[in-house]
């Protein structure tokens, strides 16, 4: 099931941050390796959509992260 969100928090020194979904819930991680197509870094604020997946220790990533137009 996909998420669509948008970029809470964007570290684009560390390559990671923070999406809230706009249906309300918890957060998830963002690496910018999960992201399905490389080329550019997303800017805090940006819509994106995602796959939830819970890691080992029970934390909320964003997996198979494409850019929302």
């Amino acid at each position: 099931m996909r998420i669509v969100g948008r970029m809470a928090e964007w570290n684009d020194e560390k390559g990671y941050g923070f999406v809230a979904p706009n249906n309300g819930g918890e957060r998830a991680f963002v690496h910018v390796n999960s992201f399905e197509v490389r080329g550019r870094r997303p800017l805090e604020g940006e819509f994106i959509s995602y796959e939830p997946m819970t890691d080992e220790r029970r934390r909320l990533n964003a997996t198979r992260v494409r850019y929302a137009v």
